[in-house]
C-alpha cells in the first residue's frame, strides 16, 4: 500500500548512498515547503498522503531536489514518534489522529506483521532501542545516515554469515500475559536479571563423543536424572522475582523446555522473560538436532524460538583437555545443524530483543549488523564454556559489539566446565552495557555475576550505571567484582 511510510523506504534508498559532504551542500527548503510537510503527514488517506509528499520533493536542481527529500524523511521519522514504542506520551497524542488515518492502520499492520512498511529486500520498522534514547546521531564520529533519524529505520531482511543468507525475521509482542512480558509488579528504574547455570558442579554434565557419517561430534547435556525444567522452577522461588532470567547453552533440552512452561504458568508472576537456556530438538536433519533456546514469559506462554546459526566446533587441544579424539581433520564438531533464522523480538515494555547462541555472537557479519541495523534494547547470549570472566572471548565480542548500540548484553554460561577444566571460581553472568562517551572507548559499565550454593542456585544483578568500568585489558579486584551482585 502506497503510503508515507512506503515514501520513507523509497527516499531512504536514494539517502542511503549520499555522502557526508554532500549532504551538507544541499538547500535546507523555505518555512513555507515544511509547513506543506506537515499539513500533507496529516491527511488521513495514505494514497492522497504519499502522492502530495512526493510532489512536494521534485525539483530540478540535484541539490535542492535532494535537500527536500531529507526534509521530507526528518519528517515522516519525526511524525512516527507516535507509534514508536519509546514514546511515553504516545496515547494521548495518538488518541488525536482521526480514526481514518493511515498511520493507525501501519500500527496495527505493525502488530500483526512486525513491521510498518515492507518491500522485497527491506523492512521498515521502529528505530531501536525501544525502551531507551537512540543512538545519537554523530555516536560514530562520522556521518552516518541511519544515524540522522530517531524513530524509525529501514533494515534489511536477510543478514549473511560470510556468503551463507540468514533471514530476519521481526515480531511484536504486547503486553498481555497471553502473549507479551507483562507488568513489573514495581518499576525502579532499573531491570534485575536472574542468571541460572542448572549445571554447577562437574558430574551434572555429560560430555559424549560420537561418529556420524565418519565425522567426529561431542554432544553436551545434562546428565541422566536432572531435570532442567524442576531446577529452573525451583531457582525460581527464591529468585522472588527477575525482569528477565537466562541460562547457558546446551542445559535445556526439548523434552525439558516442553515441561517448563506449564511449571513456570503455575506459579506466574517470578518474572517477565525467561529464556530457558538451550538445548538439542527433537527434530533432526542429516541425523542431527538443533541447537534451540526457547523464551518464556512470566506466565509460562512461549514466546519465540532461536536456533543457534553458526556451528561450533573444539579444537585438538580443547577436545584432549576433556578426553575426546580429535576427527581426522583435527577437530570434534559441535553435535547440531545449523539454524538459518534469527528472530528479533519486540518485546512492549521490555524492547528490543535478540538471542545470539554462543559463537553466533562471533559470526560475521550477521553479529554486527544485527546489532548496527536493528539497535536491540537486549542482547541474550547462552554459552557452554568455563564461566563468564572479564576479558575472555564472549566479553571481547560483547564489548565490541556495544560500541554499535546502547545494547545491554546478557551473557550467561553453566558452571560445570569450570571443575571439568580444573579452572579457578567464574561467574556464571556477565552483563555489559553501551560505551559511555564518544570519547571513551575503554568505557562500558560491566557486572560479572557469581552463583554460591549449590548444587542449584543462581546470581543476580540490579541493571544500572554504577558499575565498575571494563576494557578489555580490565581485571577487577576480588572485592569490586561482588559488590553489586546478589550471590546465593
Amino acid at each position: 500500500m502506497l503510503s508515507p511510510a512506503k515514501l520513507f523506504m523509497e527516499n531512504w534508498d536514494s539517502g542511503r548512498r549520499w555522502s557526508g559532504p554532500e549532504v551538507q551542500n544541499f538547500v535546507p527548503p523555505c518555512v513555507e515547503f515544511n509547513k506543506s510537510v506537515s499539513e500533507c503527514l496529516r491527511l488521513p488517506d495514505a494514497i492522497e498522503s504519499y502522492e502530495a509528499l512526493k510532489n512536494l520533493q521534485r525539483g530540478d536542481d540535484n541539490d535542492v531536489k535532494n535537500g527536500r527529500i531529507l526534509h521530507i524523511l526528518r519528517e515522516i521519522d519525526s511524525f512516527f514518534e507516535l507509534a514508536h514504542p519509546r514514546s511515553l506520551n504516545r496515547a494521548k497524542l495518538f488518541d488525536r489522529l482521526p480514526l481514518s488515518h493511515w498511520l493507525r492502520k501501519l500500527v496495527y499492520s505493525r502488530l500483526e506483521n512486525g513491521f510498518f512498511a515492507s518491500t522485497e529486500i527491506y523492512n521498515l520498522v521502529p528505530r531501536g532501542p525501544l525502551i531507551r534514547s537512540a543512538r545519537e546521531a554523530f555516536a560514530s564520529s562520522a556521518y552516518s545516515f541511519p544515524d540522522q533519524f530517531t524513530f524509525l529505520t529501514v533494515v534489511t531482511k536477510e543478514i549473511s554469515i560470510e556468503d551463507r543468507p540468514i533471514q530476519i525475521t521481526p515480531m511484536v509482542l504486547d503486553r498481555s500475559v497471553n502473549q507479551g512480558a507483562g507488568l513489573a509488579p514495581t518499576s525502579s528504574g532499573c531491570e534485575k536479571v536472574a542468571f541460572i547455570p542448572i549445571a554447577q558442579l562437574e558430574d551434572h554434565l555429560l560430555v559424549t563423543q560420537t561418529e556420524i557419517k565418519k565425522c567426529a561430534y561431542v554432544d553436551f547435556r545434562l546428565k541422566e536424572g536432572l531435570d532442567a525444567a524442576t531446577i529452573i522452577d525451583t531457582v525460581l522461588d527464591d529468585v522472588v522475582f527477575a525482569d528477565i532470567v537466562v541460562s547457558g547453552e546446551l542445559v535445556v533440552n526439548a523434552e525439558a523446555a516442553n515441561r517448563l512452561g506449564p511449571l513456570i504458568g503455575a506459579k506466574p508472576g517470578r518474572t517477565r522473560l525467561l529464556l530457558a537456556g538451550s538445548g538439542n530438538t527433537l527434530e533432526t536433519r542429516d541425523d542431527l538436532p538443533w541447537n534451540e533456546a526457547r523464551v518464556f514469559n512470566g506466565a509460562g506462554v512461549e514466546l519465540w524460538r532461536q536456533r543457534k546459526i553458526w556451528q561450533a566446533g573444539l579444537d585438538s587441544h580443547r577436545a584432549k583437555e576433556l578426553g575426546l579424539t580429535p576427527g581426522h581433520d583435527g577437530r570434534v564438531m559441535e553435535q547440531n545443524h545449523a539454524g538459518s533464522e534469527v528472530v528479533v523480538a519486540d518485546v512492549d515494555g521490555l524492547g528490543r530483543c535478540v538471542v545470539l547462541i554462543c559463537q553466533d555472537i562471533k559470526s560475521a557479519p550477521l553479529a554486527s549488523e544485527l546489532v548496527r541495523r536493528y539497535q536491540p534494547d537486549w542482547v541474550f547470549v547462552p554459552i557452554m564454556d568455563w564461566g563468564t570472566g572479564i576479558t575472555r572471548w564472549a566479553h571481547q565480542e560483547a564489548f565490541g559489539l556495544s560500541i554499535l548500540s546502547p545494547a545491554r548484553f546478557l551473557i550467561a554460561s553453566s558452571l560445570s566446565m569450570v571443575e571439568k577444566l580444573k579452572k579457578t571460581e567464574q561467574p556464571c553472568g556477565l552483563a555489559i552495557g553501551p560505551r559511555l562517551a564518544a570519547d571513551e572507548d575503554e568505557s562500558r559499565v560491566c557486572q560479572p555475576v557469581y552463583v554460591k550454593s549449590a548444587p542449584h542456585g543462581y546470581g543476580m544483578v540490579e541493571w544500572r550505571g554504577d558499575w565498575g568500568k571494563t576494557s578489555l585489558a580490565y581485571e577487577p579486584p576480588v572485592e569490586s567484582q561482588r559488590k553489586d551482585d546478589t550471590t546465593h
